[in-house]
């Protein structure tokens, strides 16, 4: 028998083998694609460390982001999007009955501590029944006795509610609203605070407003009735800033420009003390006074801190009706102080913020608040690496641990919007860029050439400034010299690989100088500039940063980057322009190498326009042998500048160059043109009418190609296609809110002359809308709201079967208008963002690229948006290769370029060609950033990594042999016929 349980074993383990294995897709293996995640700017951060060291911190971003954050690490252990119509997460508290959001429509939730699950929701909303009006103001929650389940209570703009959160309660989600006094209602430059008292079960509502009055509203939490309400006359308070909440509900308060303190009895509404600021060593006006960030005033203690002057801490006691000073100190430069609290120990964090030279230091120091003694042991002292932006926020994240009372790490908000963990002394374990979820420009640019190709390159190179090409002899030492120091690099980057360790490998491999061109360049460098003014250079093979900049006078402006030159000008080194716009500054302009990220500022010299600018383009031609396009920056008063700045004017009026602006506010298109006087000069205006609102526009890519210029028919005709280079196409709706009167408009026209080439109207349509401008074709996407569907609309222009000039496009030229074939699908998705793949020659089928709402990235090729789509198919269009007419487009996932993988809130889709013909590169970006290549008449010109190229060899063998045998039966068999 042990025989047949041994072969039982066997066949067992076979079929759990078997049955554990799973197929993949080549592409689905991040083999040729990466996305990499995160969160937006930081608006709520909390910590898991009620009283033990964090593992987590838990983050909310003003992307409606809620994420789960290793600490050891920076690395996202979950993440949860909220959707828009919740509104923006106002309020994030860590408890022991989990983690709790709460939106600003009021919509609260508790998740689990890992996010792995919603354990409760409720919508104060819905129960409050106020429709749209329902705004919440603030939060907070309450301890109770495990058998009562703890409170959620919030303050909304209507009352305040409260609800049990804990899972002991059987109605865990009644909610309670109390509802207004008469003459209690919030006001809109009032100032609410909401705080709670576990100790006497209360809950305290202070509104403060600009008429020096404060209103105290005190409710039972039982009953949930109004136990006290009163006006006090607060004139000198000036701002809840300077005023606090101690424990047994006492306020302490003072203003900017009094010299006293005053207690007040939140109970009685009476005066309790009053000293002056001068018996306690503080001479200077008080800017601040704060207590730790705990709603419960049952935790708040009898001790605050006061900020005083430009950069002085004191630690206050009120005991007794008695004011103490029991610690003072003076610092330079103050960024951020607070209070934490964790289990009976209280600590005062101070931080303050030195320059030395272009860095930024950060000097945290520690105070004990139970005692006054500072910890000089517990102190932080980190500097700020110089291509970050300045510290605004700090989060302390303090513990308690065994050897010493406590522990503490600093979480760093810095203008540039990213985040550092650091500890003490002044390690910073990990840093996260968010502002890269941000971006507002991108572009992709091809690699330098490798030292060996580069060396090629010099060979080659003839020297310009010598009239005789260089002798024979010449070119022999060169060819020579350069290839000595080929062998001598390959050598030495040999015995490097082999010497240095697999981490060392890893590392230099992510290192400026060894970012070369592959021979069909898909290796690219995505340059990306965000809101916050920070320029990324990424690696398109990982996503990795490369380099990184921050600049100050980039951010809150309209950022656009320019590629002056290219890589393929060496040895010049290629530029890039990025150029930021705001309506009442001066443009900021900074030149940069894109491959080493060195930048040179060149906004002092456009200090002096005071007018701001409308218009900002690339001359199609370069200045001189350095390969140069200038930048021409045109301003509201018309005036012309270029950059760089030593560019001749006259070089723009030698191009005759023509632009239009459109003016989204104002609904206005004008076009002008640059005279040879260095000036623009008005030439013509569209307006769209004033019940309307531009919100799409594009127009066509500088230097698209084109595959062909007409179109083959059944009938062996050609249908030539209207390529003209200049046109523009805007798209506006109606401001009407009534569907039956709600439209969308459509004008396409000519960029130079201004002349309407096509409008036409969608009724009962809207945003958002999406548009596409290429070759001959518009394509564009809109909501039809009263059949309450997403429908996609395809446009073609032809000029006939006979060009006006098959060697030239000139706007001046008297022509008829272009035919214009359309066609409208229905789409069963929300378009979000829309893109074209762009190839080498443009002989690759285009691909129409979506990116859905719910983070899909999907493509299609246009060939089934063709307008010319039969309803009733005829021999005449099978031959064209023409696909039936259905007003449905299904989406196949097959056609999902992101497969498995969720790009949330995608923005824009950016694409640039590989030396490939048929491999089109795709950067997705949003909140998450995603890499891909896609190959729409699929890998032609590739040989498939499947080939058999055994079997290709011995056929090519077999014929050779084949060859020489019958090449020798040939030669004998004419040499036989000869002898006979």
């Amino acid at each position: 028998m042990n025989w047949k349980w041994e072969v039982l074993f066997r066949a067992l383990i076979q079929f759990c083998i078997i049955s554990s294995s799973f197929a993949l897709y080549e592409d689905q293996i991040g083999k040729f694609d990466w996305k990499h995640e995160f969160l937006g700017k930081v608006q709520h951060v909390q910590f898991d460390n009620l009283m033990s060291v964090s593992s987590y911190a838990y983050i909310a971003t003003d992307r409606n982001a809620l994420a789960c954050v290793r600490m050891e690490n920076g690395g996202v252990h979950k993440r949860k999007i909220l959707s828009e119509n919740d509104g923006l997460i106002s309020s994030l508290v860590y408890s022991p009955d989990g983690l709790i959001t709460v939106t600003a429509k009021g919509i609260a939730r508790i998740w689990d501590p890992r996010l792995s699950e919603l354990k409760w929701e409720v919508d104060f909303n819905e129960a409050a029944e106020q429709g749209t009006d329902f705004q919440v103001l603030a939060s907070s929650t309450m301890k109770q006795h495990y058998t009562q389940g703890n409170l959620l209570v919030l303050l909304s703009n209507v009352g305040l509610h409260k609800a049990k959160i804990s899972n002991f309660s059987p109605d865990g989600a009644h909610v309670t609203t109390a509802p207004f006094l008469e003459g209690q209602q919030v006001l809109p430059d009032s100032t609410n605070v909401l705080l709670v008292d576990s100790t006497s079960r209360q809950i305290l509502h202070l509104v403060f407003n600009d008429m020096q009055k404060m209103s105290v509203t005190i409710h039972d939490v039982i009953e949930f009735e109004v136990a006290h309400h009163y006006l006090l006359d607060v004139s000198s308070l000036k701002s809840m800033d300077t005023a606090v909440v101690l424990e047994s509900q006492v306020m302490v308060y003072t203003g900017p420009e009094d010299s006293s303190f005053y207690a007040i009895d939140l109970q009685s509404g009476e005066e309790v003390s009053t000293v002056q600021l001068s018996f306690h060593d503080i001479s200077s006006p008080v800017r601040k006074l704060f207590i730790n960030e705990n709603p419960d005033v049952a935790n708040h203690g009898t001790t605050f801190a006061v900020w005083h002057g430009e950069d002085e801490i004191s630690l206050m006691s009120y005991e007794d009706k008695n004011f103490e000073n029991i610690w003072s100190k003076k610092f330079y430069s103050i960024l951020d102080a607070q209070i934490q609290k964790v289990g009976f120990e209280t600590y005062l964090f101070v931080t303050t913020r030195h320059r030395v030279s272009k860095k930024s230091r950060i000097h945290i120091t520690v105070v004990d608040v139970k005692t006054g003694i500072e910890r000089p042991e517990l102190e932080i002292k980190y500097t700020v690496p110089g291509n970050m932006g300045d510290v605004e926020k700090v989060y302390i994240d303090m513990f308690l641990r065994r050897v010493s009372p406590i522990g503490y790490r600093a979480l760093l908000q810095s203008t540039d919007e990213s985040i550092t963990l650091v500890e003490h002394p002044n390690r910073a374990l990990w840093r996260r860029d968010e502002s890269i979820a941000s971006l507002q420009d991108v572009v992709m640019l091809d690699l330098p050439l490798s030292e060996v190709h580069a060396g090629m390159e010099v060979e080659l190179d003839i020297n310009s400034e010598r009239d005789i090409s260089p002798t024979v002899l010449e070119m022999f030492a060169k060819r020579v010299k350069n290839q000595y120091a080929q062998l001598t690099s390959w050598t030495s980057q040999t015995w490097n690989e082999l010497n240095s360790t697999p981490s060392q490998k890893k590392s230099s491999s992510n290192q400026v100088t060894g970012l070369t061109r592959d021979p069909f360049s898909f290796h690219k460098m995505l340059v990306g500039v965000s809101k916050s003014g920070t320029l990324f250079g990424l690696d398109s093979y990982s996503g990795s940063i490369v380099w990184r900049h921050y600049h100050q006078e980039l951010k809150d402006r309209n950022v656009r980057l320019f590629v002056q030159r290219t890589t393929a000008h060496f040895p010049y080194p290629p530029q890039v322009v990025v150029l930021g716009t705001a309506p009442s500054k001066s443009p900021a302009l900074l030149e940069f190498n894109p491959i080493t990220g060195v930048f040179t500022d060149k906004s002092d010299a456009y200090k002096d326009m005071d007018s701001p600018l409308i218009q900002a383009f690339l001359l199609p031609a370069t200045t001189d042998d350095s390969h140069l396009r200038p930048l021409v920056l045109v301003s509201k008063d018309l005036g012309v500048r270029l950059s760089p700045a030593s560019t001749p004017s006259q070089l723009v009026s030698r191009h005759k160059v023509f632009l239009y602006d459109v003016n989204q506010e104002s609904g206005v298109v004008q076009g002008f043109k640059i005279t040879g006087s260095g000036q623009a000069e008005f030439v013509w205006n569209l307006a769209i009418p004033k019940s309307h609102r531009i919100v799409a526009c594009a127009g066509k890519h500088q230097m698209e190609k084109i595959d062909s210029m007409g179109r083959p028919l059944a009938n062996r005709s050609v249908i030539f296609k209207y390529l003209n280079p200049n046109v523009g196409a805007i798209i506006s709706e109606s401001t009407e809110q009534n569907v039956d009167h709600a439209s969308l408009m459509l004008h396409v026209f000519d960029g130079v002359t201004g002349r309407i080439i096509h409008s036409q109207i969608h009724p009962r349509c809207g945003g958002p809308v999406q548009l596409i401008n290429s070759e001959n074709w518009i394509f564009y996407s809109y909501r039809h709201l009263k059949y309450r569907r997403n429908e996609l609309m395809s446009l073609e222009f032809y000029e006939g079967e006979h060009q006006v000039n098959s060697t030239m496009f000139s706007s001046f030229q008297t022509r008829p208008l272009p035919q214009v074939v359309q066609q409208a699908y229905i789409f069963p998705a929300h378009v979000s963002a829309l893109g074209v793949t762009r190839t080498e020659r443009g002989i690759t089928s285009r691909q129409i690229l979506f990116g859905f709402r719910n983070g899909v990235l999907f493509g299609m090729i246009r060939r089934f948006f063709d307008p010319r789509r039969p309803l009733n198919m005829l021999d005449q269009h099978r031959e064209e290769g023409l696909v039936p007419y259905m007003p449905e487009i299904p989406i196949a996932h097959e056609l999902m370029l992101s497969y498995n993988h969720t790009i949330e809130q995608i923005s824009n889709i950016y694409t640039s060609p590989a030396a490939l013909e048929s491999t089109s590169l795709i950067f997705v970006t949003g909140l998450d950033l995603f890499f891909t290549r896609s190959q729409p008449s699929k890998m032609f010109d590739v040989l498939k990594d499947d080939f058999d190229h055994g079997l290709i060899a011995g056929v090519l063998f077999g014929m050779l042999v084949t060859v020489f045998v019958v090449r020798r039966l040939a030669q004998v068999k004419k040499l036989n016929k000869a002898w006979r």
